[in-house]
């Protein structure tokens, strides 16, 4: 049984020692993020930390392709589990975004601790090479201005 609880915690830990610690989001944010990132069927949505999937799911339940990429590996199956209904049009990635291929893509939510924005905003101008939607929960990406403050959620409009 200690084994078992340590390799829960540990591996909880891994993900919010590398990115954000697990918090699921509101069904009012996730909601509030798919209307602002303004998305119709058939573009494509990334979330980065996807947890136990709900915007994920919430995304493939508005009709648009969704990849969600989640390290631990205990969310990783409880989101690939609620995504099984939509497996044609949504996915959830085991690994470390900072070290996984992003998949082209029309949009990319995040919820990252402050400390690791910097990081992501050098991520996205060396990976992505066309115009994106980002949605920030709760921490602003440095360097960037966003075009709309809404709900704690920040909206850029990435143009490389």
């Amino acid at each position: 049984m200690f084994i078992f609880i340590l390799i829960v915690a540990l591996s909880f830990g891994v993900g919010a020692i590398l990115g954000a610690p697990f918090v699921p989001t509101h069904r009012q944010s996730v909601k509030l993020a798919l209307d602002l990132a303004d998305l119709k069927p058939g573009q494509h949505l990334l979330d980065l930390g996807a947890g136990s999937g709900t915007l994920v799911v919430a995304a493939a339940r508005r009709g648009l392709d969704a990849t969600g990429i989640e390290i631990n590996p205990f969310l990783w199956l409880i989101a690939s589990i609620r995504l099984w209904p939509y497996r044609k049009q949504a996915r959830v990635l085991l690994g470390d975004y900072w070290h996984t291929t992003w998949p082209e893509t029309d949009c990319i939510y995040l919820f990252l601790i402050g400390r690791y924005m910097e990081r992501f905003s050098m991520e996205l101008k060396k990976r992505i090479d066309r115009p994106v939607t980002v949605i920030s929960y709760t921490f602003e990406v440095p360097g960037l201005k966003p075009v709309k403050d809404q709900g704690g959620l920040f909206v850029y409009r990435f143009k490389p």
